[in-house]
């Protein structure tokens, strides 16, 4: 098999596991609604999305405790916050020491403190079924929520990096799956 054989194989595969990992499920209820960091500040439209979708969500489901995951020294649970505060939303947990979406899954999980929780995933359609297939990989019971309300001027470049993220995180994603 050629180099260019294996790579292909490999990209062929990262793709079909996120693909089969990231169609929603049957859950209808959720203890948790995690928001998943957008790398953004108060002007970015992805970041704006997100809490949007976010505040619907606990509109939707009051009853679940809504999770704000991001990374803090560039300040995105902070712009959360705001954002969200202007829709009436105050109460929610931080966890602000991550800097990408495995980061999110593995460091929001021990805010949860039942066994086998049920998670909501506010994020970006794009971006949805890498982290409902990171999520589910690491044990979770999980369903994505959020659509994107307009098309982004970086939507191709989205695209691309989540390919790379895809082919990036297949092992770990594999390898919390089969152990």
């Amino acid at each position: 098999m050629t180099v260019l054989g294996i790579l292909l194989f490999y990209f062929l595969a990262a793709e079909l596991y996120v693909y089969g990992f990231s169609r929603n499920g049957s859950l209808t209820d959720y203890d948790y609604i995690l928001l998943l960091g957008a790398n953004g500040d108060l002007t970015s439209t992805v970041t704006r999305d997100r809490a949007s979708n976010a505040a619907k969500a606990k509109s939707r489901w009051p009853h679940a405790q809504l999770i704000l995951s991001g990374d803090e020294r560039r300040g995105e649970v902070a712009v959360y916050k705001i954002l969200l505060a202007k829709e009436g939303h105050t109460d929610f947990l931080e966890e602000g020491e991550s800097k990408n979406t495995w980061d999110n899954m593995q460091n929001s999980r021990p805010l949860m403190a039942q066994t086998d929780p049920r998670v909501l995933i506010v994020t970006s359609e794009y971006h949805q079924p890498r982290a409902l297939a990171m999520a589910r990989s690491l044990g979770m019971k999980a369903e994505a929520f959020g659509e994107d309300p307009r098309r982004y001027k970086k939507a191709l470049l989205f695209f691309i990096k989540e390919r790379f993220s895809n082919l990036k995180y297949f092992p770990q994603m594999l390898f919390h799956k089969i152990f």
